[in-house]
């Protein structure tokens, strides 16, 4: 049951960098349109024990990054 626990804070803690790393690229994202970020870590639990197979979560992030200053500028040019 330990080993349930602890993998399933392996996932939030997992998850938690990746949205970091997320809101890391959006605030240094200098284009002029929009992209996109994308990337995918799997989380393995430690194996051993009574499981007799392995447990695995693939935790896929994905954020639009657009920067919204050079946007509205964008929008003023074509008016």
């Amino acid at each position: 049951m330990l080993r349930l626990f602890t993998f399933y804070l392996q996932i939030l803690c997992t998850g938690i960098q990746e949205h970091e790393k997320a809101l890391e690229a959006m605030q240094n994202f200098n284009g002029m349109g929009i992209s996109v970020y994308e990337n995918a870590e799997e989380v393995e639990m430690l194996k051993g024990g009574l499981l007799g197979f392995d447990l695995k979560k693939c935790i896929e992030t994905k954020a639009y990054l657009c920067n919204e200053e050079k946007l509205v500028r964008a929008n003023e040019i074509l008016h």
